[in-house]
């Protein structure tokens, strides 16, 4: 621990925890500054329709949907799972 001449210790830890606090405002600022940008190419994204599907609803008509499975062909089952008769 370097010695500070006239602060003693609790000068040291004042400029210890001095360049501390500077150091997280630089990473908040960082941060917000890279979540601005993100918000951004995403507004952006959006608004220039790169989101869009232009190639699947077209297609869509072409391929069967699967059948659904009728409910009247499967056996009645009671809450604890055994046949109901």
């Amino acid at each position: 621990m370097p010695v500070m001449q006239g602060k003693g210790l609790r000068g040291y830890f004042y400029h210890s925890m001095r360049d501390s606090m500077s150091v997280i405002l630089l990473l908040l600022i960082a941060s917000l500054s890279v979540a601005l940008l993100f918000l951004a190419a995403f507004i952006w994204s959006v608004r220039h329709h790169q989101f869009d599907d232009g190639y699947s609803p077209p297609r869509r008509i072409l391929f069967d949907d699967p059948p659904a499975e009728d409910i009247s062909d499967q056996p009645n089952k009671n809450q604890n799972g055994t046949h109901a008769n």
